[in-house]
């Protein structure tokens, strides 16, 4: 029996397609299981991190508000009263009046966020007696009286957190909230938050404590993943779905980790720096992932952290693949028998047509010409073959057009560049040209006012003030002028170092404050870093666009309104140095010509001077720097105008990410 070639190739194809297929199927199989696991088992690092986050920023905010309360103005006011026999000789205020004022910001915190249980101001005096401490009690902010204040100088925490030096913030384990020396009930897992108070003479006084409800933390995380565990540095449940597991240390029973999960208890083993554990467990008992993950919040104490652990059984993770599986593979199999048969028979039959397409794609592609391909069917292939035509010549048609196109656009480049660079040598020698002349009115001006051989008269006087004022008035204007066309021309060279910011906005502020005073309005610093900012900046470019920032603030604003300066550090290195004004604020419809170049705003009936071109050289010489420029207004309640720059390599910036050195 003889095979045609197109027979014995479609033979071969089958056999090598089947016996592929049949090798590829088991591999698949054996890759499609260990995909799941690796699927399985990236989903549950991403879940457990996650939860793990949610834990990391609750104690972060935990930490954060107490150093806040820790620095607010009643902590050493009652100090100061203390030490002057009940009076604050430094205000004249009670201990009881300072008393009464912590107890407010104490209130204000626990009816903002009632996570919180309590908050204690603890002096060292009279074994560590409670001298204000506000408590939740029936969902509401409550002032413990002082017959009921406790002593708490036995307490783990109180005498950890004096033992730290100024600044440092003791962070207590996770436990069951004891009070009067007993486990109050219901439970009530806690966090503690505490740091040392120093008087003025560098003694301790005491200390300050936070207590978080860490229940509600706890539960939401088992409610999300039911799966999860959370234990502390030795293996005792802190949360599970089962509580009568958790908090064994504090009830007395020996409820640990590692009793369930053997493979475990070399992670509590000190010391053991790993973040994270993975294995396989198959005791018998349970078969799947195990995953372990630890929280550390202090990187001295490298054997204190919080673990979450979670568990996925395998039968969650194969159930599904292992139900489809046999379906597929048969479903798999036939679809490629099928498309090995049909495949061969019909690509006989369109490959000759194709050809003669490549064919003509081909020459058109070296000669551009277009070749009659004669086909003659009236399937698909044939309307491809009329669309290749159609596109040749049409391409041919847009070559021309393009070439013709950008022509035209090459001389009109050219003609838009002489004409800006026209302009910007215009711009550059008129302003030239008026500085001198305009320079001579200001000096003959000064002259005849210090002319003490024929002194003007006082309206005298006064007109040649008024001619200095106008002259350095023009004289800025040209400026911004000039900076504008160098910006526009490509010529504005900046000297890009390391700046310090402070000394910047101090000199700034020096210069604003007598407008200030003149116009009414408060000029606010609140810059003061504990060392230096450093960014990368032209410092005398730095200090022109702060100036205009200010500036503006106060033109802008309205009679006996406020300027607050501020500084915050951002994400990515970057520093945000902000200026705030309780000004008129600036419509929707006009926030889009801010940055334009002579553009200005509306007032209404009043008119303040100013080119218009001072903001757009503002953003222009920030992003020359590497920064960027912005604004939030609102109408009738002020502006914040901001710019970000990058920090510096060599300087490490004392504020954290997203904390304020002021509050705007």
């Amino acid at each position: 029996m003889k095979l045609s070639l197109g027979t014995k190739i479609s033979l071969l194809i089958a056999l090598l397609v089947l016996f592929s297929s049949g090798t590829i199927g088991f591999f698949y199989v054996q890759k499609e299981k260990a995909d799941l696991r690796h699927i399985a088992l990236g989903k549950l690092k991403n879940s457990v991190r996650a939860q793990g986050e949610k834990i990391r920023n609750e104690v972060f905010e935990l930490v954060n508000d107490t150093k806040f309360l820790a620095r607010t103005p009643p902590i050493q006011g009652i100090i100061r009263a203390k030490e002057g026999g009940g009076l604050d000789v430094f205000d004249g205020s009670t201990e009881e009046a300072w008393r009464q004022r912590l107890m407010v910001i104490f209130e204000g915190l626990l009816a903002e966020k009632r996570k919180y249980d309590h908050v204690r101001y603890i002096g060292l005096s009279g074994n560590g007696k409670e001298i204000v401490r506000v408590e939740q009690k029936d969902g509401k902010p409550w002032r413990v009286p002082p017959e009921k204040l406790q002593s708490k100088g036995r307490r783990e925490y109180f005498r950890n957190a004096a033992a730290l030096p100024k600044g440092s913030v003791y962070l207590s384990t996770i436990s069951l909230n004891r009070e009067r020396g007993s486990i109050e009930i219901p439970y009530k897992p806690v966090l503690r938050a505490a740091v040392p108070i120093y008087t003025p003479e560098g003694k301790v006084f005491g200390v300050l404590a936070t207590n978080m409800f860490f229940s509600q933390v706890i539960d939401s995380l088992i409610a999300e993943s039911p799966g999860l565990s959370i234990v502390n540095e030795d293996g005792y449940y802190l949360g599970n779905k089962n509580k009568r597991l958790t908090f064994g240390f504090d009830l007395g029973h020996l409820h640990k980790i590692q009793n369930k999960f053997p493979s475990l208890e070399g992670q509590f083993e000190k010391p053991n720096s790993d973040e994270e554990f993975t294995t396989w467990v198959d005791d018998g008992e349970r078969k799947g992932i195990l995953y372990f993950y630890k929280i550390r919040f202090d990187e001295s104490k490298k054997n204190s952290f919080i673990g979450l652990v979670n568990f996925f059984e395998e039968e969650q993770i194969l159930s599904q693949a292992e139900s489809n599986l046999a379906e597929i593979l048969v479903l798999v199999l036939g679809l490629i028998f099928i498309s090995i048969i049909a495949g061969f028979y019909f690509s006989r039959k369109l490959t000759y047509p194709l050809k003669k397409i490549s064919l003509a794609t081909l020459i058109f592609a070296e000669r551009e010409e277009t070749l009659d391909m004669n086909i003659d069917s009236k399937d698909e292939i044939a309307d491809l073959a009329k669309s290749v035509t159609n596109m040749m010549e049409t391409v041919l048609e847009r070559n021309k057009s393009i070439l013709n196109q950008q022509l035209q656009l090459v001389r009109a480049k050219e003609s838009a560049e002489n004409a800006n660079l026209a302009k910007s040598e215009f711009l550059s020698r008129m302003s030239h040209e008026l500085r001198t002349p305009l320079n001579a009115v200001m000096g003959f001006a000064q002259l005849l006012q210090k002319d003490s051989v024929s002194p003007l008269t006082p309206g005298q006087l006064e007109n040649a003030g008024r001619i200095v004022s106008a002259g350095k008035h023009l004289l800025e204007l040209i400026n911004e002028v000039l900076d504008l066309s160098k910006i526009e021309a490509g010529k504005m060279d900046l000297s890009i170092e390391p700046v310090d910011v402070v000394p910047v906005v101090d000199e700034v502020v020096a210069t604003f404050k007598p407008m200030a005073e003149e116009s009414g309005i408060a000029l606010k610093n609140g810059i003061f870093p504990a060392s230096c900012v450093l960014v990368e900046a032209d410092r005398l470019r730095f200090k022109q666009v702060f100036m205009n920032l200010v500036s503006n603030a106060i033109k802008y604003n309205k009679p006996n309104g406020t300027v607050t300066l501020s500084m915050e550090r951002l994400e990515k290195d970057k520093v945000r140095l902000g200026v705030e004004d309780t000004g008129r604020g600036i419509a929707d419809e006009n926030k889009v010509k801010v940055f334009q170049p002579f553009e200005r705003l509306e007032l209404g009936a009043s008119y303040v001077e100013g080119t218009g071109i001072g903001l757009s050289i503002a953003k222009r010489m920030v992003e020359l720097m590497g920064g960027s420029i912005g604004f939030r207004s609102v109408v009738d309640r002020g502006s914040f105008f901001y710019i970000d720059l990058p920090l510096s390599g060599v300087s490490a910036s004392p504020l954290d990410t997203g904390e304020k050195a002021n509050s705007v």
